[in-house]
Formats: C-alpha cells, sequence, structure tokens
C-alpha cells in the first residue's frame, strides 16, 4: 500500500517520518530510502540533507550556496554526488524492506527530474508498504503523475495505521 504523508510547506511532515522511522527500527522493521531534513540558519531555510534510513549515512542534498558539479532547480543547487547517492538509497528499496521510505516528492519529480525514475522503478517492483512525503496540494497530482491508484492519505494529525 502506498501512503502519502500529506502536509503543507514547513509543517513539519519529515520530522513526523524521522519519528516514524525511528519507531520502525526499534520495532526491527528493516525501512529503506531517504529522507530530506531541513537545515535552518536564523530562520531561514538554507540547506537539505539527504539521509539514507537504512544505513543512516548522509549528505547535503539541496543547498542555497552555489556548489561545483551540481544541477540548479529554483533557488536550490543540487550536487551530483548527493543525486547518486539518493538514487542508490531509492534502489535499495525492495522486498527485504519491511517499508519503503521517500521523502519528498514534488514539483521537480512531476517534470520527470529528481526521483522521478527511482520512484518508479520503485513502484514498479515494491509490493510492499511506503510512505512517501508529498504537499497536500499535490497528491492528486503525483498520484496521477505516478499511476498510483489506490493510496491513503496520511495527514500530520493522523495515526501511523498499523503497517504489516
Amino acid at each position: 500500500m502506498i501512503y502519502f504523508l500529506s502536509g503543507e510547506v514547513n509543517s513539519g511532515k519529515t520530522a513526523l517520518l524521522s519519528c516514524w522511522v525511528e519507531e520502525f527500527q526499534r520495532k526491527n522493521r528493516r525501512a529503506c530510502g531517504i529522507l530530506a531534513p531541513p537545515v535552518w540558519v536564523q530562520g531561514r531555510k538554507i540547506a537539505y540533507n539527504l539521509v539514507d534510513v537504512y544505513t543512516g549515512e548522509s549528505k547535503t542534498w539541496a543547498t542555497t550556496t552555489p556548489v561545483n558539479d551540481a544541477e540548479k532547480w529554483g533557488r536550490f543547487w543540487f550536487p551530483r554526488d548527493a543525486i547518486h547517492f539518493g538514487e542508490n538509497a531509492l534502489n535499495r528499496i525492495d522486498n527485504s524492506c519491511d517499508i519503503g521510505i521517500l521523502d519528498e516528492v514534488g514539483p521537480l519529480e512531476l517534470e520527470n527530474r529528481g526521483w522521478a525514475f527511482p520512484l518508479k522503478a520503485v513502484l514498479a517492483r515494491f509490493p510492499k508498504n511506503m510512505i512517501i512525503v508529498v504537499r497536500a496540494d499535490l497528491v492528486k497530482p503525483v498520484s496521477n503523475f505516478f499511476g498510483v491508484e489506490s493510496y491513503h492519505v496520511l495527514t500530520l494529525d493522523a495515526s501511523l495505521p498499523v503497517l504489516d
């Protein structure tokens, strides 16, 4: 089953999902995929880190500071090594995982960029549960774009359902 964890921009979707991932791991459930926690400095979001939830490794994923060998989209630079890092983490989502995690799918993926191709591959092969973070206004466009016909939307005030 696909679960879209939905909420407004900066509403705490990633923080909530991080707590859920910790709970899965405490229960010895294998979570695979990526989290993208923001980096705040003096009240401004200046970057996102990318965390491989299975290995715990992390990299700077998106930054407002220009970097070499990076793609620019909007106000953020996306280092190519971080893109490959995230693709590798998403490619680890397979039948040995109890749950897949993808934080976040948004406008970039709706342009067939970002995590669009790895997500399509995961959806084609992964029959178990997956939680995908999506802004509230993008749930329907994302489900249509990726051909997800059956899903549940979890809002920030929703309880985590049993994911067996």
